[in-house]
């Protein structure tokens, strides 16, 4: 008879009616098929450790975003579609729970949520919940895993927000089980008694009798199961069906403890899913078989040895002890031959030599008179001791090879799952996680031997993996816009002038300016650079340059002293400045509602100066935290907090003048000499200049990297400009713009 496949999926929901202490569900509906999947089914148990009303609410909420979201029309394949739905499942759920009164203690709850099509299955869990695999094996039985072990949940508060933040995708082939159940099913049935039931029955065949089981006995509590089955052949029902043809067995495999959802269920989503595969398969041909026929190998039944069976294990026995006695004086010979003690190699050689060809001829001569049975006998024994001590030996290098290859898999489960997790994180936004769990893969993808050619592959693989991630989590952006406005204009030797500050000025207009107070604007409408000379010529070297509240910039020179230019007309205004008698150095400036704040890393402190009507009052200190570091500072900026930039990459953030607990994530390539800091009360991002890697290093707020702007082609970054959605930038060869 032609073999039917076709996938089962049978329920069981059973409650105590004397002792109910827990809310119980089973669910199970068909998703409809779409242009991209073929449909299939969505299956799950709820078990909830409270009867309070709210939880009864909160599996209906459950159930109803599932249901709800597997009507609509996803334009996604099947693995992202189970992904799409929990995040739905995960966002109704905190929405649900911050918008009850009553509290609700997520620890109680226990939830397999499960979706399959055609032979892909994926599943996420939360709480104390069983998860059975019974993969058959060709030939061999069945081999059992179980799931749940392979996600263990994080030890700290569960958050809403992330529920079900685990899946694992795979496949099943035919004669597979797959069992999802409440914890207590297994209290009452062990493994051993579940398989045979489970593999022989069809799903609803196995349900009818677990049922009748449980109700024979005394049912204090709530089950719920939904078992499901690639069926392919006949079902044969009865004492045949619970035969032990099984491997139930994993100790030499304990790697599998650990190992990753895709692996587990045999999904060979792409190259490094095969290679895995390979490796457990091949462990898997080396396991012990289990089965009445292979017991009955292993230990035949004992039969009544007659005498002269037991007179040749005592000639053999004789034969081993000479031979062992022999070997003895051999070492003896041996040792003596190697150091000449005292004096006696030649002694031994010529004795060796002589009892050689003696005991050759007593040999030759012994076995010339034995009889042709006697000497068949012993070359069957030699044959046995040949093979007594092959064997010995082979099972200590294939109990070592086993060993080796064991810690390989675990080490590689362990690797694929860190990237598993990071891939999670990154789906939820934690990139600090998930540039850990990444820094620890590669840390030991380093350790992993790779003297084979699989081997070699298999670590590849892995460091492909993890630089593909690498690159995700730095979030580089090379834009397309990125274009060069002009050269730097020359001096009047024909020398280039080492531009520092670059000034927008607004319509078509943009102004750069030297530390020697040499000023260039260029005008969009001539495409040529003029040279605009100072009317204050007691103004010394330049030190920084500040947008001032007005239309226009303070420039504060090394006097120290203040200018404002106006750059609607660029035109020149001499402010006055009092410095305060402990201010030291100016490193940067910048202004903020009409005071100035000056960065000064020698005094390790920032003076504020308020706005007076010909210029800027003397300084005062600002900073009031004390520990705040800032000796080598580089920049500053204000939106009404004041950031502070190091020069090994750190931010500091301070509000009216005490140091704030916040900080910037870590980024790939680690901050290497930033020069500038930028921000504003009309942007939420932070910009940061860093000529090492040329490039522009966008946060939000709240410190969470946004984006790293790679600006191709520059050459020595000195110094950039936020217009609105324009990212202008001084360099050695040229202005450059890009938009954002």
């Amino acid at each position: 008879m032609p073999a039917k496949k076709e996938l089962l999926i049978s329920e069981l929901f059973l409650e105590s009616a004397t002792n109910r202490q827990t809310l119980n569900k089973v669910f199970n509906f068909e998703i409809p098929s779409s242009s991209h999947h073929g449909g299939g089914s969505v299956f799950g148990i709820l078990k909830i450790d409270s009867i309070h009303p709210v939880y009864d609410r909160l599996i209906k909420n459950i159930i109803e975003s599932i249901e709800n979201f597997y009507q609509e029309e996803h334009e996604l394949d099947f693995g992202q579609e189970f992904e799409k739905a929990l995040q739905v499942i995960n966002a109704n759920i905190s929405d649900f729970v911050s918008g009850e009164n009553n509290p609700i203690d997520l620890e109680k709850l226990n939830i397999v949520i499960t979706a399959s099509s055609d032979q892909d299955m994926s599943f996420s869990f939360v709480g104390q919940v069983k998860i059975f695999y019974f993969q058959k094996q060709s030939g061999k039985g069945f081999q059992v895993f179980d799931l749940v072990r392979t996600l263990k949940a994080d030890g700290q508060k569960i958050n809403p927000n992330k529920l079900f933040e685990n899946v694992m995708n795979g496949t099943i082939r035919p004669g597979d089980v797959v069992v999802t159940a409440s914890p207590n099913l297994f209290e009452v049935f062990n493994e051993e008694e579940l398989q045979p039931i489970l593999i022989s029955k069809k799903p609803d065949e196995a349900v009818a009798y677990l049922r009748n089981k449980l109700l024979e006995g005394s049912v204090k509590s709530g089950f719920t199961a939904v078992i499901l089955k690639y069926h392919e052949e006949p079902v044969l029902v009865g004492q045949g069906g619970h035969s032990k043809n099984f491997q139930g067995s994993l100790e030499h495999l304990k790697a599998t403890e650990d190992e990753t959802n895709r692996y587990l269920l045999g999904k060979s989503p792409g190259r490094l899913a095969s290679i895995i595969s390979k490796i457990t398969s091949r462990l898997s041909g080396l396991m012990p078989k289990a089965g009445s026929r292979y017991e009955q190998k292993i230990a035949p039944p004992p039969r009544e040895l007659g005498t002269q069976i037991i007179k040749f294990f005592t000639w053999v026995g004789a034969l081993i002890a000479k031979a062992a006695v022999g070997l003895v004086h051999w070492f003896r010979d041996a040792f003596i031959f190697i150091t000449n003690f005292r004096g006696k190699r030649k002694e031994i050689v010529a004795a060796r030599k002589d009892k050689l060809q003696s005991y050759g001829n007593e040999s030759v001569s012994w076995f010339n008179k034995l009889g042709k049975m006697s000497r068949n006998i012993f070359i069957g024994a030699m044959v046995l001791v040949l093979i007594f001590v092959g064997s010995l030996i082979y099972l200590n290098f294939q109990q070592t090879r086993e060993q080796e290859q064991n810690l390989y898999n675990q080490r590689v489960i362990t690797i694929t799952q860190k990237k598993d997790e990071a891939e999670s994180s990154l789906i939820y936004g934690d990139n600090d996680r998930a540039r850990e769990l990444v820094s620890e893969a590669l840390a030991l993808i380093q350790d992993l031997p790779e003297r084979k050619g699989e081997q070699q592959e298999i670590k590849q693989s892995l460091v492909d993996e993890m630089e593909r991630l690498k690159k995700e989590l730095r979030q580089e952006v090379i834009p397309q816009d990125l274009e060069k406005i002009s050269s730097l204009p020359l001096g009047s030797q024909e020398q280039l002038i080492d531009f520092s500050f670059i000034l927008f000025g607004g319509d078509g207009e943009l102004l750069i300016l030297s530390k020697q107070k040499n000023l260039f604007v260029w005008k969009e409408t001539e495409a040529a650079w003029q040279e605009i000379g100072w009317e204050n010529p007691d103004i010394e070297e330049i030190l920084c340059v500040a947008k001032s509240d007005s239309d226009g910039y303070a420039i504060l020179d090394q006097r120290p002293g203040i200018s404002e230019i106006d750059i609607s007309n660029l035109s020149w205004q001499e402010l006055e400045f009092n410095a305060a008698t402990e201010q030291k150095s100016f490193q940067a400036a910048a202004t903020y509602s009409s005071r100035l704040y000056a960065l000064d890393p020698e005094a390790n402190q920032i003076f504020k100066h308020n706005r007076a009507q010909s210029g800027f009052g003397t300084g005062s200190a600002w900073i009031a935290s004390s520990g705040a570091d800032i000796s080598d500072a580089v920049s500053l900026t204000i939106d009404g907090s004041v950031y502070v930039l190091k020069a090994d990459g750190q931010i500091y953030k301070f509000y009216t003048g005490e140091k704030q607990n916040w900080a910037a994530s870590t980024i790939e390539p680690a901050l290497t000499n930033p020069i500038k800091i930028l921000t504003g009360a009309d942007t939420d991002n932070i910009y940061i200049l860093e000529p090492t890697n040329s490039r522009v290093v966008v946060f939000d707020e709240n410190g969470k990297l946004v984006n790293q702007y790679i600006i191709d082609g520059a050459q020595g970054l000195k110094d950039f400009y936020l217009d609105d959605k324009t990212i202008w930038i001084l360099a050695d060869n040229g202005v450059w713009k890009f938009t954002i």
